[in-house]
């Protein structure tokens, strides 16, 4: 007797015949077609698991407000291209974007304020591209 999977796919037993194995197959070929890994019909698919190219914005030297202890900040909005994504699920990478340290990744305090916006602090004032993986 066949087995119904946790996403409503079913697996044949060994022994089934045809009477349950075609239309096992036909149903399963269905399920595949139609599901859309939200979580019910099919697993969700990780973050983790999706190979694509980071988003990214570029922050100008000029952005930059003193603060006066010697450090500078800014608030960011992401880019408009994040805007169905949550916000959440992704780390801003920060990297020296010219002059001699162009390349080099920095480790930033920042603040989330928004689901699209937070505020950036640093201790020299320098163009930085922000990378969100």
């Amino acid at each position: 007797m066949a087995l119904t999977l946790s996403h409503g796919f079913v697996k044949p037993q060994t022994g089934d015949r045809g009477v349950v194995w075609f239309p096992a197959l036909e149903g399963n070929i269905q399920k595949l077609n139609d599901h859309t890994h939200d979580g019910s019909n099919s697993s969700l698919i990780s973050i983790t698991a999706l190979n694509r190219s980071p988003l990214s914005q570029s922050l100008l030297l000029a952005g930059w407000s003193a603060v006066g202890d010697g450090s500078f900040t800014r608030t960011v909005t992401t880019p408009a291209a994040m805007a169905s994504l949550d916000i959440n699920i992704f780390s801003p990478k920060f990297v020296i974007n010219s002059g001699a340290n162009a390349g080099k990744t920095v480790f930033l305090s920042y603040t989330r304020l928004t689901s699209a916006t937070y505020t950036l602090v640093i201790n020299e004032a320098v163009d930085l591209l922000v990378q969100y993986v």
